[in-house]
């Protein structure tokens, strides 16, 4: 059994404190994501619909809620891009942090606290309604633009405004 060899009490709970504000943080940001992503799909809906059902063609009505609809396309692809770079340093820790248990040098640092972080971080480390964690921030960005692209479309192809 390896001893505890040039590891700082210290520096462990640092370690383990940022790991838990970063899981925080990535939780923060994925629960905002589902938010915008839901919202940018309601305006999208509500601008098709007011114009295939209801024939809006006025641009007084339209032109803002396609406004809105590029803003929060734009929302979700900031969101995305700043949840991808929170958890990739939130995986750098856990990878340390695992690596050092591994080893088995932080034996005495297994704490219960220890290791509900670590698997909190896994569980935050997670988009919304899409737990894929190689293609997920893809996904929701491609979704996002596919869906604003797709409105474009039945708006252009149904209307002259």
């Amino acid at each position: 059994m390896p001893e505890d060899i040039g590891v700082d009490p210290v520096e462990v709970d640092l370690t383990v404190r940022r790991l838990q504000h970063v899981s925080n943080f990535s939780a923060t940001i994925s629960a905002a994501i589902g938010i915008v992503s839901l919202a940018h799909l309601a305006i999208v809906l509500v601008t098709v619909f007011m114009r295939l059902l209801f024939e809006v063609r006025h641009r007084d009505v339209v032109f803002p809620l396609l406004v809105i609809d590029g803003i929060t396309l734009l929302m979700s692809i900031v969101l995305v891009w700043k949840f991808d770079q929170i958890t990739r340093r939130g995986h750098l820790l856990y990878q340390e942090i695992s690596d050092e248990l591994e080893k088995g040098f932080l034996q005495r640092f297994q704490s219960l606290q220890l290791r509900l972080t670590l698997r909190q971080f896994v569980l935050d480390a997670s988009l919304p309604f899409y737990r894929e964690s190689n293609f997920g921030a893809g996904v929701f960005v491609l979704g996002n633009i596919l869906l604003s692209i797709t409105e474009w479309a039945i708006l252009i192809t149904t209307s002259r405004f």
